[in-house]
Formats: C-alpha cells, sequence, structure tokens
C-alpha cells in the first residue's frame, strides 16, 4: 500500500550473504552461526561485526552489505547463546566468548591477516 509506513522502509541486499555454522567442540554442542559476506572485488581487509547483549547479528543487517560494497569481508556470527547459536549453559564470560570469534575467523574462515573488530 502506497504512503504506508513499514517497520523496515530500506531494502536489505542480503544477495552475498553465506549463512554458516560450526562447531567449536569436540562433542559437537557448542555451535556458532554466522553470516559471512565477501566484497565484490579482492578483499582489502576483514571486519568482524560482534553484537550486544541482548542483540544478535541482525542488528548489523543495515551495514553488512555497504562495508563489503567498500572492499572488506564482513563476518556477523552470533555468539554462543544468541540467535542462531547454540544456547550452553556456561560459556558466556567474555574469555570463552573471544576464543570461539578467534576459532571462527582464524581457524575455520582460514582469515591469516589481522582484522577489524567493531562492536
Amino acid at each position: 500500500m502506497a504512503g504506508r509506513a513499514t517497520l523496515n522502509p530500506v531494502a536489505i541486499d542480503d544477495t552475498r550473504w553465506e549463512h554458516g555454522n560450526v562447531f567449536l567442540d569436540a562433542s559437537r554442542s557448542i555451535r556458532l552461526h554466522y553470516i559471512d559476506c565477501l566484497p565484490p572485488k579482492p578483499a582489502v581487509g576483514a571486519i568482524l561485526l560482534v553484537h550486544g547483549l541482548p542483540q544478535t547479528s541482525y542488528q548489523f543487517r543495515h551495514v553488512i552489505t555497504p562495508l563489503s560494497d567498500a572492499g572488506y569481508r564482513v563476518i556477523a556470527p552470533d555468539y554462543r547463546g544468541a540467535g542462531e547459536s547454540s544456547h550452553p549453559k556456561t560459556g558466556f564470560d567474555k574469555t570463552t566468548i573471544a576464543n570461539d570469534l578467534h576459532t571462527l575467523v582464524y581457524s575455520v574462515l582460514g582469515i591469516k591477516d589481522k582484522i577489524h573488530v567493531i562492536g
């Protein structure tokens, strides 16, 4: 309907978004969901978008593609206990969550260089 307000008035281009899930432990009880958006040309760097509590990677939906269009590989995970990631009973301290994100970026996604962290 023309002239009617919407909750999300700006179209979001998510055509380059790849959704992934990775288990971080041998027992396959800790699963992280993430969005990985590659730039249209060779990347000039990588950006890790870290949401706050109680948000999820969804909070970054308006900036993922523009940052990628600027030449960055953009990674937006849901850390443990949030969004589409698993919700374990423990492991919500900053050190554990940082280790999870480090494993995702360097071991799973294979990024070798330093990254920019926003969050």
